[in-house]
């Protein structure tokens, strides 16, 4: 039979299609794999789409943080990938039963599955994070720890944004809502108050520049929000977390003069103040760090 003929003849021809078919679908999956294989771990795979993270305090999530930038994802990625690469057994507390730490939630949203870690700041000891699903530990060097505290900040640039500033040094305090109340419906509603001991693994440090104002005397710092001075009860901290009394003078600001006699070092100052519009009123705790020269 000619090559003319094998064409023509039916079952040849059906024969043709089905092995054309087979390798149509095998060069798909072929092709499917190879997309996955190298971009499961990039921002467009289906395998770690999603990561959210809370950050807890005293056993509350005190933040809700979608983590969208890519940069961002990358760094928890690469966190995430020493310790299952270079992993410890974790013999130290449940992680259900730390009071503190940063959860780490990745979720594949093709098979609905879900991935859990925690990361564990403790001033004693070097940061690491847990793999809740293997009970394995990874220390986070420095470089990656002060990146990720970063981004688990702007979980805590609670609406209104408070930026705080001296002279030329300017940062941004973490906020959290304590209280609100509608005038119009009368209805109220609050949370938990905050320990300055909770949020002090988050503060940025803001250099104090001592500015001589003629109004207010010699203030170290100020709080702004849109660009208006605000004001509120302040509270001081040593940097052991020790409260430190703050004497108000009459016609300054509460901080006109509360460095005036302390030593150099780190300190932490909380600031609670509230805001008010023609519908409403809420209250909130705002902490910032402040490095005295």
């Amino acid at each position: 039979m000619d090559a003319n003929s094998r064409v023509r003849n039916p079952s040849f021809r059906k024969l043709l299609i089905i092995v054309i078919a087979v390798l149509l679908i095998a060069s798909s999956i072929t092709i499917y794999l190879f997309y996955s294989a190298k971009h499961k771990n990039s921002d467009n795979g289906y395998l770690r789409e999603s990561i959210n993270i809370q950050i807890r305090i005293s056993g509350f999530n005190v933040t809700n943080q979608d983590i969208t930038d890519s940069k961002d994802k990358q760094l928890i990625r690469s966190i995430i990938a020493n310790c299952e690469s270079s992993p410890e057994f974790w013999d130290g507390q449940p992680p259900a039963e730390l009071p503190d730490g940063i959860n780490i939630l990745l979720s594949n949203k093709m098979d609905k599955t879900h991935l859990y870690y925690t990361v564990i700041i403790d001033e004693s000891s070097e940061p690491v994070i847990l793999d809740l699903q293997n009970n394995q530990s990874s220390r986070i060097d420095d470089q990656q720890h002060l990146a990720l505290l970063n981004i688990v900040r702007k979980g805590f640039y609670e609406k209104p944004i408070v930026t705080v500033r001296s002279g030329d040094n300017t940062i941004q305090a973490l906020g959290h809502w304590v209280n609100s109340y509608n005038k119009i419906t009368k209805l109220a509603a609050d949370s938990l108050y905050l320990s300055a001991q909770g949020v002090k693994p988050y503060v940025t440090y803001l250099p104090i520049e001592f500015i001589q104002d003629a109004k207010n005397g010699q203030q170290p710092f100020a709080a702004y929000v849109n660009g208006r001075e605000i004001s509120g009860e302040i509270t001081l901290y040593d940097y052991q977390m020790n409260k430190i009394k703050v004497v108000g003078v009459s016609g300054h600001t509460p901080q006109s003069n509360m460095l005036n006699n302390l030593a150099a070092g780190n300190y932490i100052v909380e600031l609670r103040t509230r805001f008010e519009t023609l519908t409403s009123e809420s209250g909130y705790q705002y902490f910032f760090g402040i490095r005295k020269p």
